[in-house]
């Protein structure tokens, strides 16, 4: 259903469907879209629970439940990337470009990762890689953990994420083309069928950005028509919120035989969360807070790792059990406060660190 909804959408509301047109850019697009930041704020607050799941003792159909939220919440990212990315394409200078992406996103993340990486090389060996990672020299599995991510748990999606950076170009060559109709139902296709982590080994990070494709793809796509999707998804809410409760179901009931049916749940709901957060009237307060964690929202992505593993050393050492994990009960209040207190601290250690940092923050943390 999912699919078919892109599809019709892509032939109702593109004429151009040949792929031999170029994109009508808007003569002077608005840099800033509230409901597109806010939903940057909704994901980042769905990534810190996606880490913080694991921490408490779920039955088998309490995780199904769970993961049904949280899985794959990074295709909201990565919708929200590609929609950016098209929205701000018109002047498009590679070198530019790469030289921004590279210093905000890239640079921190190799600062960020020096002590993660550091523990895994030199102190505590990670049980969780392949054994031959650690029979390579010293430098070697420093450039592993850096080029996989592999040495902090949230950080596998900046090296994934590194390669559209450096493959912006065949982007906006896609997107010139028009190509979407034919490449995001393909993709989307193949994302499903062979799932997050079908290359393995070293080159896993590829097998990641082949399952995020269709949803940067999606974002781009999005983008391009925003207006007509947008009044498209407002006026049919109720077909998506059904599709979203279709999907939600075939992976609960593992319906259809595929790898994952996660990234067509995860669109739906990113095009549903655009379509409220546009009409929707927020408490000014609310939506100053959200607003304040979308802005924070890649140096929170660096730094929640770090506050989780702190937080259960901290819970361990304070309840004298060295299998604890959490202070805060096993259920689903338990996980929200135990993602409150993830995200006030993460959030907290980034205003402290802009504030000592300067305006070389964003080259250091990210934000």
């Amino acid at each position: 259903m999912a699919v078919q909804i892109l599809t019709s959408a892509a032939t109702t509301l593109n004429p151009e469907a040949t792929g031999t047109a170029t994109p009508q850019f808007e003569a002077a697009p608005s840099r800033y879209l509230r409901h597109v930041h806010l939903l940057r704020g909704i994901a980042i607050i769905l990534v810190i629970g996606a880490h913080c799941w694991p921490a408490f003792g779920w039955t088998k159909s309490q995780t199904a439940g769970v993961l049904l939220v949280f899985d794959n919440v990074t295709v909201l990212f990565m919708f929200i990337s590609g929609l950016l990315f098209q929205h701000l394409s018109a002047n498009f200078r590679y070198r530019a470009y790469l030289r921004h992406r590279l210093s905000i996103i890239v640079l921190p993340y190799m600062v960020v990762s020096i002590p993660a990486v550091l523990m895994a090389v030199f102190v505590t060996h990670r049980t969780d890689i392949w054994p031959w990672v650690y029979r390579m020299p010293a430098w070697e599995e420093i450039l592993f953990f850096l080029l996989t991510g592999k040495h902090l748990a949230p950080l596998w999606f900046i090296p994934m994420m590194t390669l559209f950076i450096f493959a912006a170009p065949l982007f906006i060559w896609i997107d010139r083309k028009n190509l979407y109709p034919v490449l995001v139902p393909v993709t989307l296709a193949l994302s499903v069928l062979l799932g997050r982590d079908s290359v393995p080994g070293l080159w896993n990070v590829f097998g990641k950005a082949l399952f995020m494709l269709p949803a940067y793809l999606a974002g781009m796509f999005f983008s391009r028509h925003r207006a007509m999707l947008e009044a498209w998804s407002e006026r049919n809410r109720g077909l998506l919120l059904a599709t979203l409760v279709v999907l939600s179901f075939a992976i609960l009931l593992q319906f259809f035989p595929a790898r994952d049916l996660a990234i067509l749940q995860k669109l739906v709901l990113a095009v549903l969360l655009l379509a409220a957060l546009k009409q929707l009237r927020i408490p000014k307060l609310m939506e100053g807070a959200l607003a304040k964690i979308a802005d924070l929202s890649f140096a929170i992505y660096f730094v929640h790792g770090y506050v989780i593993t702190a937080s259960r050393i901290s819970y361990a050492t304070l309840l004298g059990d060295p299998t604890a994990s959490s202070i805060f009960p096993p259920s689903l209040t338990g996980m929200v406060l135990d993602m409150i207190v993830v995200l006030t601290v993460s959030v907290g250690l980034v205003v402290v660190a802009r504030g000592f940092l300067g305006r070389h923050s964003r080259m250091i943390i990210g934000a």
